[in-house]
């Protein structure tokens, strides 16, 4: 079911910021681990992952074995992974074609980290789902930033 909103404490925030700055202009990406709420998706923890992409300016891919590991560890408790993050170094904050292409999993945030020549970092949310036909979509969220 498609959240109304993504919550993200301003801490992650800023962190996901350094992430991508500092490693612009390859793409930086990650692992979000949070709950789903009635209607809202609860980021509390994000995840630096290597990004292993051929073209990392162009691309990202996260390690299925650093992502395998965070389930294990995850599988008591009440959080799961609920997304990913990566970075647009050429400053566009939506999915992009290849983003759309490769999105693999329905029902998962996509925040996108579009950083400016200047140094800005835009943030953006996105749902990844898939039609009846299995057309794969993302359509934006809310993102509520907690202090």
């Amino acid at each position: 079911m498609k959240p109304a909103t993504v919550t993200l404490f301003a801490s992650d925030r800023s962190q996901l910021s350094r992430f991508a700055l500092a490693t612009a202009p390859a793409e930086c990406c990650g692992l979000l681990v949070g709950h789903q709420t009635e209607d809202t998706i609860e980021i509390t923890a994000v995840h630096a992952t290597e990004n292993l992409s051929t073209d990392k300016l162009k691309g990202f891919e996260i390690d299925f074995r650093v992502r395998l590991q965070l389930e294990e560890q995850l599988a008591t408790g009440p959080d799961r992974i609920v997304g990913l993050y990566h970075s647009h170094p050429n400053g566009n904050p939506r999915p992009s074609d290849r983003d759309l292409e490769e999105a693999a999993e329905q029902d998962f945030v996509w925040l996108i980290l579009a950083v400016d020549g200047i140094g800005a970092v835009d943030l953006s949310a996105w749902w990844m789902s898939r039609s009846v036909n299995n057309t794969k979509s993302f359509s934006a969220l809310p993102i509520t930033i907690k202090r």
